[in-house]
């Protein structure tokens, strides 16, 4: 054994010149081994250690404080540096912080001394920490720092299991002339015959990018200054008082090394810097803040000549330089031709132009504006091409709108096929010139061949994909059985177009005046002004203008009319409002607009949702002021030429100045599409695993769609790639990576007759009145959704959610339930619009998971509604992962290869996940959002914990430190509820192991829980005794 007496020598700091604390970096002695442990249990450093601990003032403290002596651990010193390193210590310096209390701190120190490699450990001076040296190997020690950082600090957590070692093991202990202060504790461990720990220190450091120096275009500018200013604010954010406060001097590294983009800033940088980290330091620490700055300086001045690509810069620079680029164009077959008269039918050559066209190739499309004759075109080009044509719409409204414009011509037989019409009356109306038939009912049709179709509004079909899978696939079906296929929209899809077809062509007609649009962004900051306060005041502008406000928010919309009335700005039949509402579908109002083209005279303020932007024209002669609030470009474009004989159209957008801000990419959507192609290919499962007795499987579980599940269609027997699901997937990644700038640019590519005024930002006071009504109607909508979540399974509540929802399914399933059951109406007037307006949705979702749960547990919907109730599940994120969960323990247990599609793809999505996320109960943002991004292809700009939980929550449970920026997942065990007999039980991962498998494979139930906060919130468990639990079946693991 080495005498440790002559191995170990530390260098002493004692206070020196009136210079003390980490400040005096001269040496004043040196210990040995035993001198060390001598001064540690001396009655000099008890007194003074005792004495800090019971000081009465933080004042009279940190004068105690700064008697302290200090040393080095890992060696001699001749002067307080890393480079002036005497001789080295083959030791690590152990300091164990934030630990709940002493007893915790007590517990630590004898774990500690249960090893042996260490040499002593002993609490901190306030009992609740832990200092500790242990013997290692040999780390050269230019290598120390970061062998301890990356092999030790590993070694020791997995040996100490502490709750969250990134706060509780200070690394700054790993810092070779890091500062070790003394601190005495009665019950000091020692073991001078400790033994070398056996760790071998063989991390290799990747190698660090070559700098490739980087052109900043003047465009950037803004953006890059934004971007290194708020690095700024999160850094200086960091520097307080608490820990260690000399390390964090150093974190100005980071931006010294990315200030090469914008060199006009460091004045700033350091400035702002230094003067919050002199603020870190209390008044009377005067030498210390004096030396703030050299220290600022010098890790500065050794950073600043050692520049780094920084990621989010570079990517700012490449979008300015793509947005510099004209975008190349996806489609290389395009026909233009600009009328010559106003409209097309009347236009000969445009009409052999489409004709020709269509006629000579499968898939073709016509771009073409409001306000062309294309109802009137269509029953000419019938006529040219001397084949039956189906048009397919997307509402019953333009259907009927169409076929009452058409059903005049006597030389032309027309048909409408819509929700009703079924049977023998289909077939009689499929002899008919033109059918005028809704997406919907389109499937309905079977004499497709030799048959042209037309599909109207042909952005819907990917716009809207994930609600209308049904009617896509049918779409899809009918467009492979006829002659051709052409689609009409004023706003084509190029992806879409490229997906379907390589050979697509387009036919795009020009009007003979066209007409140019300015528009003006609106701009406010959403932590001084509210989206309602901005609205009302639009709104309740008085000029001689219709204010007309699009947005797709229900709700907000209805407020903004209730605040617009009871304040008293406008009387109610001065605001119309068009949504999907029952109530607003139904109203004369709609029926006067799609029949007509006309809103009500005297109106002042029309609210509308994109159901005024398909197909709907409002041919008032007023002027009008139209305020769009969104990101979907067809919407816009589609909305804001709905007052098609305005007078005068003064045309805003209204966005939160993080739009403005955001840092956007520029996505390669034919790239993008190509890359979600081989994702899905990847994904398929070949369709024979799923057939029994040339029959497809029938789906046990209600087991959600996603976009994998959507983005096949299943026909005759194989899976076909749903390019209508595809090109949405492109879509929303595209919109995910837009700022203001790169969706004006995707606006004007679309339409080059807008052009955007310079953006007016907005400051708008908040009114009293106004934010009591807002408040009076959360209060009343939360006290009657408590109410409903009792109630929402009666059949009253049933036949509401029956009577609005457009969820086939859906219906389908209330209907079946409520079959000859008395329906007792209990609602009031102002109830039943509450419902209607602001609680539908929720309680329509409610609904549907209720039917889900008592599809699995075989219980009565009553039982499943209060199973529901118990257990907190009413947030759709949650259900679906308590779901999912038990879809997949039921699966495991059953252990049936016979597995139908969706159990196949969620039973194989968690055994990857499993295998992804293997030995990583703990994990960075940064790690995991790596691991979401390239082995989960997720592409969206956003990630957060809401993405996180809804993604592998089904697998884990996810709580997030926002501190720490770690995830910490934990398998779905500890929540698991069975009911086992008559008794319910709460299971443990111990317990689950432990229990007999049980081979009659029955149901089981289990549920679990995801916060954001490292506090975890109230548990999802039900009472021990709940009598309802008793029916739902179980199976023991």
């Amino acid at each position: 054994m080495t005498n440790i007496k002559k191995e170990l020598r530390f260098t002493v700091f004692d206070a020196r010149n009136g210079v003390s604390g980490a400040l005096q970096t001269r040496p004043t002695r040196t210990f040995n081994f035993n001198e060390l442990l001598d001064y540690y249990n001396s009655p000099e450093n008890e007194k003074l250690c005792k004495a800090i601990l019971n000081a009465p003032t933080k004042k009279i403290k940190n004068a105690l404080k700064n008697k302290q002596s200090y040393y080095t651990p890992y060696g001699t010193f001749s002067y307080r540096k890393n480079k002036y390193i005497l001789e080295k210590n083959d030791v690590v310096s152990i300091d164990i912080d934030r630990l709940k209390d002493k007893q915790e701190a007590i517990a630590i120190r004898n774990k500690l001394a249960e090893h042996p490699s260490i040499l002593f450990a002993l609490l901190s001076t306030r009992g609740e920490g832990v200092k500790a040296m242990m013997r290692i190997n040999p780390i050269d020690a230019k290598q120390s720092q970061i062998q301890l950082r990356e092999i030790f600090k590993p070694y020791l957590q997995s040996y100490l299991k502490l709750d969250k070692p990134d706060k509780q093991i200070d690394t700054a202990q790993f810092t070779l002339s890091q500062p070790c202060y003394f601190s005495y504790d009665a019950d000091i461990y020692v073991n001078k015959d400790a033994t070398i720990l056996d760790l071998e220190f063989n991390y290799k450091e990747p190698e660090r990018p070559a700098f490739i120096p980087t052109v900043v275009p003047g465009s950037a500018d803004t953006k890059i200054d934004n971007y290194i200013l708020g690095a700024l604010k999160n850094t200086v954010n960091r520097l307080t008082p608490d820990g260690a406060r000399h390390p964090k001097l150093a974190t100005v590294k980071s931006l010294a090394q990315i200030v090469h983009y914008a060199p006009h800033l460091e004045n700033e940088i350091l400035e702002t810097f230094i003067s919050a980290a002199e603020r870190m330091y209390n008044s009377n620490e005067k030498a210390t803040i004096k030396n703030v700055r050299k220290c600022v300086m010098d890790a500065w001045n050794g950073s600043v000549n050692k520049p780094i690509n920084n990621k989010v810069l570079e990517g700012i620079i490449s979008d300015q330089k793509a947005l510099s680029k004209p975008k190349e164009s996806i489609l290389k077959n395009e026909y233009k031709h600009k009328l010559t008269t106003q409209y097309i039918g009347e236009d000969n050559e445009a009409m052999k132009l489409i004709s020709d066209v269509v006629r000579g190739n499968k898939f073709t499309s016509l771009s073409a504006g409001m306000g062309m004759g294309k109802t009137t075109m269509l029953l000419q080009l019938q006529k040219m091409l001397n084949r039956q044509i189906i048009i397919s719409v997307p509402t019953v409204a333009i259907a009927q709108q169409q076929y009452n414009a058409t059903i005049l011509d006597s030389n032309i037989s027309v048909a409408l096929i819509i929700e009703g019409v079924v049977g023998i009356d289909v077939e009689i109306n499929e002899d008919c010139d033109i059918i005028y038939v809704t997406n919907a009912s389109l499937g309905k049709l079977q004499n497709i061949k030799g048959k042209v179709l037309i599909v109207d509004e042909a952005h819907l079909t990917s716009d809207r994909s994930p609600i209308n899978q049904i009617s896509n696939e049918n779409t899809y079906k009918v467009m492979r059985q006829s002659h051709c296929t052409l689609f009409m929209s004023g706003t084509p899809n190029d992806i879409l177009e490229y997906g379907i077809s390589k050979n697509f062509k387009r036919i795009k007609i020009e009007p003979l005046n066209q007409q140019k649009f300015n528009v003006t962004p609106f701009i406010y900051d959403a932590k001084r002004t509210k989206q309602k306060d901005v609205l009302r005041a639009f709104a309740s502008k008085k000029s001689d203008s219709i204010k007309f406000i699009f947005m797709d928010d229900k709700t907000a919309l209805n407020d903004l009319k209730d605040d617009l009335i009871k304040l008293e700005d406008y009387q109610k039949s001065e605001i119309v409002m068009y949504s999907a509402n029952t109530e607003d579908v139904e109203h004369p109002n709609y029926e006067t607009l799609m029949e007509e083209g006309l809103i009500p005279a005297g109106t002042k303020v029309v609210l509308a949702t994109s159901k005024v932007a398909e197909g709907v024209n409002i041919n008032n002669e007023d002027n009008f002021a139209f305020l769009y609030i969104g990101k979907g470009l067809n919407k816009f474009l589609q909305s804001f030429r709905r007052p098609r004989k305005a007078k005068n159209l003064k045309i805003f957008t209204l966005c939160d100045v993080g739009f403005v801000n955001k840092i956007g990419k520029v996505i390669d959507e034919v790239e993008c599409y190509n890359n979600l192609v081989n994702q899905v290919s990847g994904e398929t499962i070949s369709p024979e695993l799923f057939w029994s007795n040339g029959m497809k499987k029938k789906e046990r579980f209600s087991i959600s769609d996603d976009f994998l599940s959507r983005s096949h269609f299943f026909i005759e027997g194989n899976n076909v790639l749903n390019p209508f699901e595809l090109t949405h997937e492109v879509k929303l990644i595209t919109e995910s990576h837009y700022n203001l700038e790169i969706w004006q640019r995707d606006v004007k590519e679309k339409m080059p007759e807008i052009n955007f005024l310079e953006p007016i930002l907005l400051n708008v006071d908040g009114d009293v009145a106004a934010d009591l009504l807002d408040r009076q109607r959360r209060q009343i909508k939360k006290a009657f959704l408590n109410r409903l979540k009792g109630i929402y399974h009666t059949p009253e509540i049933l036949n509401l959610v029956l009577r609005q929802s457009k969820n086939d399914n859906l219906k389908g399933t209330i209907k079946r339930h409520l079959k000859d059951v008395y329906i007792d109406e209990t609602l009031s007037f102002d109830e039943l619009t509450l419902f209607r307006d602001k609680c539908f949705k929720q309680v329509s979702k409610w609904v549907s998971n209720t039917f889900k749960l008592k599809k699995i547990t075989n219980n009565s919907l009553e039982d499943s509604a209060d199973i529901m109730l118990s257990n907190k599940l009413f947030s759709s994120s949650t259900f679906n992962r308590v779901y999912n969960r038990n879809v997949c323990a039921f699966l495991e247990n059953e252990n049936n290869p016979n597995k139908t599609q969706k159990e196949h793809r969620l039973f194989n999505k968690k055994q990857k996940l499993l295998e992804l996320f293997k030995d990583k109960e703990t994990i960075s943002k940064t790690d995991l959002e790596g691991i979401f991004r390239n082995k989960l292809n997720y592409k969206k700009r956003e990630f957060n914990t809401s993405i996180v939980v809804d993604e592998i929550g089904f697998c884990f449970d996810v709580e997030y430190d926002r501190k720490t920026k770690l995830y910490h997942l934990q398998s779905g065990y500890k929540l698991l509820v069975t009911s086992i007999g008559k008794h319910s039980k709460v299971c443990t991962k111990q317990n689950v192991d432990n229990q007999q498998v049980n081979t009659k494979k029955e149901a089981l139930w289990s549920f679990g829980h995801q916060t954001t906060k490292i506090d975890k919130i109230g548990s999802l468990q039900p009472e021990p005794q709940q009598p309802i639990l008793d029916k739902i079946l179980s199976i023991e693991f």
